[in-house]
This record gives C-alpha cells, structure tokens and sequence, in this order.
C-alpha cells in the first residue's frame, strides 16, 4: 500500500458549491473521497513522468489513462491507519448507547438485527418490506463518525461479537482547524472587499495516524517522495509499506458463507462510498421487485441502513471545468439482502473485497465486504 502522512493541515472541501462573496464557509470532509486519492496520485505520476502535457497528449494512457478513460491504475480502497491497523467506518446497520460501567457512562456500539418482532427500537426503512431493531437497548444514537479497526469489523461481520466498546470516534482522531482568508485580485494581488471566508481545516491529532492506499497498476510508482493532496496545495509525505492489518479475515469469510449456506442471507457493507445511477439503488437492481441479478447471482434486496447522501464533484483538468456532479451513497452504509440463485462461494467472490459502484469503481468508489446476517424473532 502507499502510505501518506500530511506535512500541516490538509482541506478536502464538500461538493457543496463555494463563491466568495456569496458564501463565507467552506466545509472539509473528512476521511478524504477515494477521488480525491485517485488524482494526488494521477498527478504525482504525472510529474515524475514527463508532466502533464504527455498525460493529455496520451502517451500515460496505458497507465494513468487520459483525461476521459481511464488506465491500468486503479485503487481498490482507501483507509485511515494507526498502531491498531486499519480503520474502517462502523456500518451502519450499528447504533451506539451507553450504559453504566464503575458509575459512569460507557458508550458502547451493538449490531441490529432484521425481525418481525414487536415492541422494539426500530431502524426504520419504509421503502422496504423489513426493518431493522436493536434488541436490548432503549436508546441509541447513530454511530456516522465512528471508526472500527480491521480485525473487530470482520467480527461484527461474522457476527462473532454484536457490541463493541472499542472504537473510535472522528474527533479523536483529527481536530478542525478553521482559517480565515480572503481573495486577493490577480492583478494587483491586493485584497478585494467582500470576499472574506473561512475554510475548515483537519489536523491529525495522533502522531501515529496515516493515510493508506490499496492500489494496482503502477508498479514504477516512486518509493517515496512528496505530493500534493486536497485543496489549497496541501503537502503530504508518501512511501510504499507493507501494512499489518486484517484486509482479509479468511476465517471471518468461512463463517460467513456458513452462514449464508443455512439461512440464504446477507449483507453488503460499503467501507467507501458509492454512486448508483438509481440514487441509492444499484442501475442493475430492478426498483419495482427489488431483485438484482448480478454475474451469475439473484438476489431479494429485503432493508437498508443508509446515511445521509454525499456529493461527489471533481476537475476536469482538460476542460478546466466541474465534472458532473453525483449524488453517492455514504461509507458505511448497509443492504440486507436474500440470496435466491447462486452460492456462497459465488457471493463472496462476486462481491467481497469488490467495488461496485457505477460510477468511478476504478478510483476506489464502492469497495465492500460481505457479512453474515441473523434473522432474530
């Protein structure tokens, strides 16, 4: 993988559109879109490989593409890293609660569960015929900021462990920096009247904390070296490492296509997010039956757990334009599903460890991994 370390701050702003004058904030989002990964990495290729005139003249195509196709490099999945291994979103199928421990409130991180049973806290989804519950807790909260490392996340997917105490929240991991700024005429490079705002940077508050690429295509990627990564020319440091982390959990795996083989069902969790040409339903999956037959695979799409959508937006360095903008689907959401044709072998290779995403799937969008599913009553 290729680790990246920021050298100061790093700005990776929303797709929310931002003209100074008009709009003072500019809000960050944070873990970075694996796009924005994607093309730090285009663009430090470029640089080390004759510049960007050979990239739109074609002469990277057979390995960074160009401007419109891409080319042999791909990212598989991006992820944040510290002394624990890798740390991926909590699903969220996953609410959080607390509860007394020594007298005081311990937060704690339980699995739903898809049921038909009455007089529980209900995840509901009203587009579909079921619905999630929380057994044994009262009140929860949703649990969007939280992140999992490797080795518990394959727990929770096995359905080894339902509750979890450890993990950690976005807050402990990084800290917002605002600055304020203002635009400067290119002429005179004097300040001009009315243009203040203010950006929301992210600082790492762990020294341990890195960024990792999962990524195929560039073996003659440099070693290490600088590049440039976010908005406003941000600096991070990047090497090739070997990182110790449970990318994949084989015994986890076995338990789960148990699973599937005796009760037929499952989900799919998206540790990044993906863009579906239905919105939140993949193009393939018909909207009226919520069936999807997908390479050699039927399924029933039975309930979702899904966060708030995210806007995707990029630069078209040719046309030195916006690129389309899409609505995603965010990390961690979750579909439940009934395998009706096919095997759990087919499942897991046809879906665990893929990216599925109908747009962008080459740049890391739509990675996901398959999990085990308990129907309670």
């Amino acid at each position: 993988m290729l680790e990246l370390r920021p050298l100061d701050t790093l700005f990776f702003r929303d797709g929310k559109s931002f003209t100074g004058g008009d709009d003072t904030w500019a809000e960050t989002i944070f873990p970075p879109l694996p796009s924005v990964v994607y093309g730090a990495m285009r663009s430090c290729y470029m640089t080390y490989n004759g510049g960007l005139e050979k990239f739109l003249n074609g002469e990277l195509a057979d390995k960074i593409g160009t401007p419109v196709e891409p080319g042999g490099f791909g990212i598989k999945a991006v992820y944040l890293h510290n002394a624990e291994g890798l740390l991926l979103p909590v699903p969220l199928d996953m609410l959080k609660g607390t509860r007394k421990e020594n007298g005081k409130d311990k937060e704690f991180l339980k699995t739903l569960r898809i049921t038909n049973a009455d007089n529980l806290l209900w995840f509901d989804n009203h587009l579909l015929g079921q619905r999630l519950a929380a057994f044994g807790m009262d009140a929860a909260e949703s649990s969007n900021r939280d992140f999992l490392n490797g080795i518990d996340l394959y727990a929770c997917l096995s359905l080894k462990n339902s509750e979890y105490v450890s993990f950690k929240n976005l807050g402990e991991l990084v800290c917002d920096e605002p600055k304020i700024g203002i635009k400067r005429s290119r002429q005179s490079h004097s300040s001009e009247e009315g243009y203040l705002y203010r950006a929301n940077m992210v600082r790492f508050k762990m020294e341990d904390l890195s960024v990792m690429v999962d990524f195929a295509g560039l073996d003659d990627f440099p070693e290490q070296g600088l590049l440039k990564l976010g908005g406003e020319a941000k600096t991070a440091s990047f090497k090739k490492v070997d990182v110790a982390g449970a990318v994949m959990d084989y015994d986890s795996i076995k338990e789960i296509k148990n699973r599937i083989g005796q009760n037929k069902l499952f989900k799919i969790y998206f540790a990044s997010p993906s863009i579906f040409k239905g919105g939140w339903l993949p193009e393939a999956l018909d909207e009226k039956t919520m069936t999807w037959g997908f390479n050699g695979l039927k399924l029933q799409l039975l309930t979702a757990a899904l966060g708030a959508p995210i806007n995707i937006v990029g630069w078209d360095i040719q046309k030195k334009a916006p690129k389309p903008m899409y609505k995603a689907v965010p990390a961690g959401s979750v579909y439940y599903f009934r395998l009706s044709e096919g095997t759990p072998e087919q499942v897991i290779k046809v879906l665990h460890h893929q990216n599925i995403s109908d747009y962008y799937a080459e740049q890391g969008f739509g990675f996901c991994l398959v999990g085990a599913v308990e129907w309670k009553k």
